[in-house]
């Protein structure tokens, strides 16, 4: 709506009046005419339309037919200001004045807007552009702004991508300041890429620092990198300038299939105490050690015996008792040997939980034979933990920097 004012509004139109017959014709007519009007309003039976310069100039035979009258009681628009100055010579002076002020003011730069600092003041950074000649009241038409982000970038070695831009009179400035300080020496070792620690398909992947190189439902294998530990730094032109190494970070997430195979035999040997005891002390001081033994006792009696050691007298008498077994043979029943293999596979998926690796579904069957029972199947895990390998200054070094033409 307001673009049809404006055009309107160049193009000129005019307030008329329509008096005497019958207005209402004279309306229905410039409709069936496709004459627009608008803005219409009635004073003492007096009809008042806005219509353009060309529509007007049209509608003498309609103001015939419906026996009206129109006449023009208001020039609008910028045709009819320009005539009006051309004709009273005392505003010619002025209308030149003003555009010649308005070019004046529009080339001279009166607003500096700066954003992304985060590490550098907005003052640190002013005070660099006034150096570098861009500051306020400067002719905006003898800047070169790809020169003055060329020596932003050279100046504060932690700001990776710049871009100026003007707009009007104010000139823009984005920044974009690195993960990490760039110097002389590129030291990357403490940076990583994120690496698939097994084999499996992607289940989620949400990523805070570095670029993904996989998606949801990707098949991946161990050792390839998911997250990529670099940013990469581009100008306008979407040409990278730069590359930083990062230590990357996100969530992942991997649904991998083990093949899960314990076996163990049926038949085990048992200790049982047969409750004889032998006891005997040792006197230690400092690196001399005796031991006292009872005369009575007749080791080589214990064929098999357990040790017990315990502190008597701070450190300076341990006591000694020895426990005599004997070794049975036993045999697990069905029963004892499915509830072995249960508490083995549990152990198993409790030491994955550790890892952060949780269990999604057991495929596992268990079989008894003669001697041993097998249990074997598949496991599907969800692995939450990732690997890690270092950033390379192979990888993140830029052989090419562009300028701000492409070049």
């Amino acid at each position: 709506m307001m673009l049809i004012k404006i055009y309107r509004w160049l193009c000129g139109y005019l307030i008329i009046r329509v008096e005497g017959g019958s207005p209402e014709r004279f309306i229905n007519l410039c409709k069936f005419h496709a004459v627009t009007l608008w803005n219409m309003w009635v004073e003492d039976k007096t009809y008042y339309f806005c219509i353009s310069i060309k529509d007007f100039k049209g509608i003498n035979d309609i103001a015939f037919k419906s026996r009206t009258y129109p006449r023009i009681y208001v020039r609008c628009g910028l045709p009819f200001y320009i005539k009006r100055i051309l004709v009273e010579k005392t505003l010619l002076p002025c209308f030149i004045l003003f555009i010649f002020t308005l070019y004046l003011m529009t080339s001279f730069v009166w607003d500096i807007s700066i954003t992304g600092n985060l590490r550098h003041t907005r003052e640190e950074i002013e005070e660099y552009l006034g150096e570098c000649g861009v500051k306020r009241g400067v002719l905006s038409n003898k800047l070169n702004l790809n020169k003055t982000e060329e020596s932003i970038r050279t100046k504060f070695k932690d700001i990776g991508w710049v871009s100026a831009s003007l707009k009007g009179c104010n000139i823009h400035v984005k920044l974009l300041e690195s993960d990490v300080v760039h110097n002389d020496s590129n030291d990357a070792s403490y940076f990583s890429h994120i690496t698939a620690s097994c084999d499996g398909r992607v289940d989620s992947i949400i990523t805070r620092k570095g670029i993904p190189l996989v998606k949801k439902g990707d098949t991946v294998k161990k050792g390839d990198i998911l997250i990529k530990g670099i940013s990469e730094i581009k100008d306008d032109s979407g040409n990278i300038t730069a590359r930083r190494p990062l230590f990357a970070d996100g969530d992942l997430s991997i649904i991998a299939n083990v093949d899960y195979k314990a076996s163990f035999n049926l038949e085990y040997e048992k200790k049982i105490y047969t409750g004889k005891k032998q006891t005997d002390y040792i006197l230690a001081w400092k690196n001399t050690r005796m031991e006292l033994k009872n005369p009575l006792n007749k080791l080589e009696s214990y064929k098999n015996y357990d040790i017990i050691t315990e502190n008597v007298c701070n450190g300076l008498i341990s006591k000694i008792d020895r426990y005599e077994y004997d070794v049975i043979k036993c045999r697990y029943s069905e029963n004892e040997a499915l509830k072995k293999t249960e508490n083995i596979l549990n152990q198993y998926i409790c030491d994955k939980n550790e890892e952060n690796i949780k269990l999604i579904n057991s495929d596992v069957k268990a079989k008894i034979s003669d001697k041993e029972c097998i249990a074997s199947g598949t496991l599907t895990f969800k692995v939450l933990s990732m690997d890690r390998i270092p950033v390379t200054s192979e990888e993140w070094s830029v052989t090419k920097v562009y300028d701000g033409d492409g070049n």
